[in-house]
C-alpha cells in the first residue's frame, strides 16, 4: 500500500530557544525504566521497548528524561528535545566525579522534582557522575534523526472510538485530527501524555484514514491514507518514509524554489529586499536587524538561531553575519538567509511527500 505524508515546514532549520538555568537528577539505572512512563511511548500493553512508538534513537540510546510539571505542560512536552549542559561546578556530589558535558535528551515522562530527572546513561554522559543534584542550563532544540513519523493504535478494534500515539517527530504534538474515508475531519483530544483519542462515527470497512498533526512550532504533518481500512486492531501502526525526490509538490516546490528562488532571487533578492523587508518586516518589531548586526551598542546581541523579534520583543540585534528574518508577527530568528515558507520569503511553504509502509 502506498500513502503519502505532507510536511509543511515552517522552520527549515533547527531552532534553539534561549538557555535557562535549572537542576538535574538521576532517575534510574534500569534500562527499561521508560516502560510505564506517562508519555506512553513504551506502553507495556504494546510490548514496552518493542512498541513501534519506542523506536526513537533517544529512547534506544537511553538519552531520555522525566521533567517537572512546569515543563511537562499536561503532556505537551512529550517527544520534545532539550540540550542539557553541565559546566562541571554546580554539584552536590563531593567524590570528584563531576566533569563538564552536554547532550540532547528527549522528554518521556513527568513527575520530576527538579526540571530534569534523567536515565543514568545520559546523566553520566552529561555530568561524569551517577548520582547527585546538578545545576545545568537547558534549551529546547529540534529532535534530530528521529526516524519516520509513526501512528500507533493503543486502543483499537472499535469503529466508534480510538486512542493513538504519534512518534518519529521533530517536536511535541500540540493538536491532532483524524479523517476516516469521506467523513468530516474530527479533532482529537489529548488523553494524557503523548496519547490522543477521538469518538468516531462508526464508519468501517475498506476506507482510508488520515491523521493531521500540528507540532509545537506550528509545523503540520499530514499522515495521508495512513491506514486503508478501519477500524484497526490495537498495536497496529503505520510508518512514513519521507522521500523528497518522489514529491511532485516538492519538485514543484523546488521548482517553485527555483522559481521560488527566482522569486527567491526575486524573493530573496527580495529576501535581501524581501527579507530586508522582512527585516524591515520583522525588524519593524525588532527595530531592524541590519542595524542590529551593525554596531548598536544598546541592543542585546542574539546568536545564530536565536529569537530576535516578535510578540513585543524589542532591543535585540543579530550577531555579525546574521540577519533577523521574519516568520510571523510573533517570531523572527537570527539566520544567514530567509527560510522558504517564512513571511520574509513571501509566505511560500515547502511540501515534502513520502511513502507509507504498514
Amino acid at each position: 500500500m502506498t500513502t503519502q505524508i505532507l510536511l509543511i515546514a515552517f522552520f527549515a532549520m533547527p531552532c534553539a530557544l534561549a538557555s535557562t538555568s535549572g537542576k538535574m537528577t538521576m532517575w534510574s539505572s534500569a534500562s527499561d525504566v521508560i516502560v510505564g512512563s506517562s508519555c506512553e511511548y513504551a506502553n507495556s500493553a504494546q510490548g514496552g521497548l518493542s512498541s513501534p512508538a519506542a523506536t526513537s534513537p533517544y529512547i534506544t540510546s537511553k538519552r531520555y528524561c522525566a521533567v517537572s510539571s512546569g515543563l511537562y505542560g499536561l503532556g505537551l512536552a512529550c517527544g520534545r528535545c532539550y540540550r542539557l549542559t553541565f559546566d562541571g561546578t554546580d554539584t552536590t556530589e563531593s567524590t570528584g566525579c563531576a566533569s563538564a558535558g552536554s547532550a540532547i535528551i528527549q522528554v518521556v515522562d513527568s513527575g520530576s522534582t527538579h526540571e530534569f530527572d534523567c536515565q543514568e546513561t545520559v546523566f553520566e554522559e552529561i555530568t561524569g557522575c551517577d548520582t547527585g543534584v546538578k545545576g545545568i542550563t537547558y534549551e529546547e532544540v529540534e529532535c534530530e534523526d528521529v526516524g519516520s513519523p509513526t501512528a500507533t493504535v493503543l486502543d483499537g478494534g472499535n469503529a466508534w472510538y480510538n486512542k493513538m500515539i504519534f512518534s518519529g517527530l521533530s517536536r511535541g504534538v500540540s493538536a491532532a485530527s483524524i479523517k476516516i474515508g469521506g467523513d468530516a475531519t474530527i479533532q482529537m483530544t489529548r488523553n494524557s501524555g503523548a496519547t490522543w483519542y477521538a469518538s468516531t462515527p462508526g464508519t468501517s470497512g475498506d476506507v482510508t484514514v488520515t491523521f493531521t498533526l500540528t507540532l509545537e512550532n506550528g509545523e503540520t504533518v499530514e499522515l495521508e491514507n495512513c491506514f486503508d481500512s478501519w477500524p484497526q486492531a490495537t498495536s497496529s501502526s503505520c510508518t512514513v518514509s519521507s522521500d523528497d525526490s518522489s514529491s511532485d509538490d516538492s519538485s514543484s516546490g523546488s521548482d517553485d524554489s527555483s522559481s521560488g528562488s527566482d522569486d527567491s532571487s526575486s524573493g530573496s533578492d527580495d529576501s535581501s529586499s524581501g527579507s530586508d523587508d522582512s527585516s524591515s518586516g520583522s525588524d519593524d518589531s525588532s527595530s531592524g536587524s541590519d542595524d542590529s548586526s551593525s554596531n548598536d551598542a544598546n541592543c542585546i546581541v542574539v546568536a545564530h538561531w536565536g529569537k530576535c523579534a516578535g510578540g513585543g520583543m524589542t532591543g535585540r540585534c543579530c550577531a555579525e553575519g546574521l540577519q533577523c528574518y521574519k516568520f510571523s508577527e510573533w517570531y523572527s530568528q537570527c539566520l544567514t538567509s530567509c527560510p522558504s515558507g517564512w513571511e520574509c520569503s513571501g509566505g511560500r511553504r515547502r511540501n515534502l511527500r513520502g511513502a507509507f509502509r504498514k
